[in-house]
């Protein structure tokens, strides 16, 4: 079973690979160093660290990295998705860029980090050397506010409010739409964004049901000079300046789409896909995990119906990993679930632009 996840894991590597902005014809550096084995190394590091595996992240690290509190850091905020970009060769090291997004469980949001992976040569092997990091683009929940911070400035931005989501909408699981559901958006759930921060993927519920859409934002950044001049006219006015933002503040979303609602769902996990052209997402329904995945950006569901194929109340579909065209999901049943058959456990490639499955 551990030799199938390593090859599942050597799979996923060999996607990204692709990813990486900056090709490389893998020669050995100096007759020593192979970049492309560098590259494989650093791409096996983040999957185990989207794993969770920190154990097996460590045994391919550096002592000081293995002890580093950022990485002991990520396992109370959970890196979901990865994209491979620019790759540096620096004699006997290499250094790749990592774009990661983060589940941030203390605001409930979510964080746009950029990693900068060293990667050096020790004996026959590869060890990370080295991780540095900075945070590009942050989203968080404040009351019925999702708002969103940009690196280098101070000042939140108002990304949207829950009334300004949409009242109603048709569900995706009606093939023939007639009649609209009512969006269940008592409060914000889980929320992402793609590997640019251009995209935002939110979710409502209220307990019971979810909603899922986007919203497009733009890159200006909102001041509120005009807040602090009307505060400074007149401070025996005593005006509350969270009350004047709320008033003239204006929402930075350009767009936002209503892709679907799932009944008796609530969502966990949103990915976008690295060139962004799907969304991910994971959610549960009664104890077990399922799957949607859906087309950016109108939100039209993918042609593989997976609650079909691999029935909710008996089998438990992830999302593992994967780049571009290709995405690994993995499916699994509960201890003590009947009715199941065995050779439907296991781990599965789904070719987005064909939308077809396979078993690996």
């Amino acid at each position: 079973m551990r030799r199938k996840r390593l090859l599942v894991g050597f799979i996923i590597c060999i996607i990204f690979i692709v990813g990486c902005s900056k090709n490389n014809d893998g020669k050995n550096i100096n007759g020593m160093f192979n970049v492309q084995t560098a590259k494989l190394t650093a791409l096996d590091y983040m999957q185990r660290l989207v794993s969770n595996d920190i154990e097996g992240a460590n045994a391919i690290s550096s002592p000081s990295v293995a002890a580093n509190n950022k990485v002991k850091k990520i396992e109370e905020e959970p890196i979901i998705a990865f994209s491979a970009g620019n790759l540096t060769e620096t004699g006997q090291s290499a250094y790749i860029i990592f774009n990661t997004i983060r589940l941030n469980n203390k605001n409930k949001g979510a964080d746009l980090d950029q990693y900068t992976v060293k990667v050096e040569k020790s004996g026959k092997e590869y060890k990370i050397a080295d991780i540095q990091s900075e945070n590009l683009r942050q989203i968080y929940q404040k009351d019925t506010e999702l708002r969103g911070v940009n690196k280098g400035t101070g000042d939140s931005d108002l990304i949207l409010r829950l009334k300004d989501l949409p009242l109603e909408l048709y569900t995706k699981d009606d093939k023939v739409p007639l009649q609209k559901v009512t969006v269940p958006k008592d409060k914000f759930g889980v929320v992402s964004m793609d590997f640019n921060g251009g995209t935002i993927a939110l979710s409502t519920n209220n307990g019971k049901d979810s909603f899922i859409g986007i919203a497009m934002v733009e890159d200006a950044k909102q001041t509120f000079a005009s807040t602090g001049n009307m505060l400074a006219q007149d401070d025996n006015q005593q005006l509350d300046e969270n009350k004047l933002r709320k008033i003239i503040e204006k929402p930075i979303a350009q767009n936002i789409v209503g892709y679907d609602i799932l009944k008796d769902c609530i969502i966990q996990k949103m990915m976008f896909t690295e060139e962004g052209s799907e969304l991910i997402v994971q959610y549960t329904k009664g104890k077990n995990m399922g799957l949607k995945i859906y087309k950016n950006p109108d939100g039209e569901p993918l042609n593989i119906d997976f609650e079909k194929l691999f029935p909710i109340d008996k089998y438990e579909v992830t999302y593992k990993g994967g780049s571009q065209s290709k995405l690994i999901i993995t499916v699994n049943s509960p201890n003590g679930t009947k009715g199941i058959y065995q050779d439907v456990i296991g781990d599965y490639a789904i070719d987005l632009n064909e939308e077809e499955l396979s078993k690996l």
